[in-house]
């Protein structure tokens, strides 16, 4: 059986991300997720984040 997961979450991080941090932090979390086969939105404004992410598990 396979099951759909949503997760979306909010976070602020502890320094000011500009616009080379979040292209960096971009780049890991792409080379990441598509190792994990998962899928989602990361919207950040300054150090403001919120992620939906979405994953496909099966029991």
């Amino acid at each position: 059986m396979s099951r759909l997961i949503h997760l979306i979450y909010s976070s602020t991080a502890k320094v000011v991300f500009d616009a080379e941090r979040l292209i960096d932090l971009l780049g890991v979390s792409r080379r990441n997720n598509v190792a994990r086969e998962i899928t989602g939105m990361l919207l950040g404004v300054t150090s403001r984040f919120v992620r939906q992410t979405t994953i496909w598990r099966t029991s």
